[in-house]
């Protein structure tokens, strides 16, 4: 007779019928439901988790552990890339911000990037142009459309995170893509949005109507 445990019932219903504990304790090993558990609490649940630097997380797990839990953290971030050699194409924010937020979702200090997007809306390239602190990354609209010009940009989406987990954009950012919405028009490579991304959360100018 089948078990009821969280991997009986993984293999039975799917992994989505379990919860972030008791996957987390999976990865973990057999009887690490309570360290899953406190460790998801401890750092804000899996999204935090997977943005909290392992050299913390080594003062709760073991070598083994810790590896084995960044191995799954990474793969589940690989799973919103593009196949190897497809080229993303974004046809809404919601798809720049799976893009973007499985790509630089889980760093540690604010960093601020673009995509450079041919006439179709697909990527050419997606750069990091500033990174700053735990509260800002300055941004030289100079240097921004030099590198857009250099790879022939058509259109640009230009992206930042909030280490703290809350996109919800500052004031300062609302300043900074009204200067650079104003720079793309004068240099003839709009921009089509600009995407404040958390812990796995997002906010889109475009799609609060501010840009």
């Amino acid at each position: 007779m089948p078990g009821d445990g969280p991997a009986d019932r993984l293999l039975e219903n799917g992994a989505r019928s379990l919860t972030s504990a008791e996957l987390l304790g999976l990865v973990l090993g057999p009887g690490r439901n309570d360290l899953a558990r406190g460790l998801l609490e401890d750092v804000g649940g899996v999204a935090r988790l997977s943005q909290t630097p392992l050299g913390q997380l080594a003062e709760r797990l073991s070598r083994a552990r810790l590896i084995r839990l960044a191995a799954a953290l990474e793969l589940g971030r690989r799973a919103g890339y593009p196949a190897d050699g497809q080229v993303p194409c974004f046809r809404n924010p919601a798809e720049v911000a799976r893009y973007l937020i499985a790509r630089f979702g889980n760093c540690e200090v604010e960093e601020f990037g673009i995509l450079m997007l041919d006439s179709r809306g697909c990527l050419r390239r997606a750069e990091i142009i500033s990174r700053g602190s735990l509260t800002g990354a300055p941004v030289h609209p100079r240097d921004l459309f030099r590198l857009a010009a250099a790879y022939q940009a058509v259109s640009l989406i230009l992206f930042h995170n909030h280490p703290s987990g809350d996109p919800e954009p500052s004031e300062a950012d609302r300043q900074l893509t009204r200067r650079l919405q104003e720079a793309g028009a004068i240099m003839g490579i709009p921009v089509l949005d600009h995407l404040v991304i958390g812990a796995g959360k997002w906010h889109s100018f475009s799609e609060a109507g501010a840009l």
